[in-house]
C-alpha cells in the first residue's frame, strides 16, 4: 500500500496511488485518472491533456461531445 499522492489530470483531485481509478500512458508519460468519468474524458483527447490545454474549457467541450453522441445523457 502506498501513501504517495497523485493528481488527476482531468479534475485535479488529489488521490493516493492505491485509490486512483486508472493510469494511462500517452507520449511516454503516465497520467492519473481518479474516476471512470475522468478516464472517459481523458480518452477523448489525451494529446490535448498532455499539451496542457486549459482544463476547464477542454473538459466542457469533451463533456458536450459525449452528451451529443450518447442520446441517453
Amino acid at each position: 500500500m502506498s501513501d504517495a499522492t497523485e493528481t488527476c489530470i482531468v479534475c485535479d483531485k488529489v488521490t493516493t496511488e492505491d485509490h486512483a481509478a486508472a493510469h494511462r500512458y500517452f507520449d511516454g508519460r503516465r497520467f492519473t485518472l481518479c474516476c471512470p468519468i475522468c478516464l472517459r474524458i481523458f480518452e477523448q483527447a489525451p494529446d490535448r491533456f498532455a499539451r496542457g490545454d486549459r482544463p476547464q474549457t477542454l473538459i466542457q467541450q469533451l463533456i458536450d461531445e459525449i452528451k451529443w453522441r450518447d442520446p441517453s445523457s
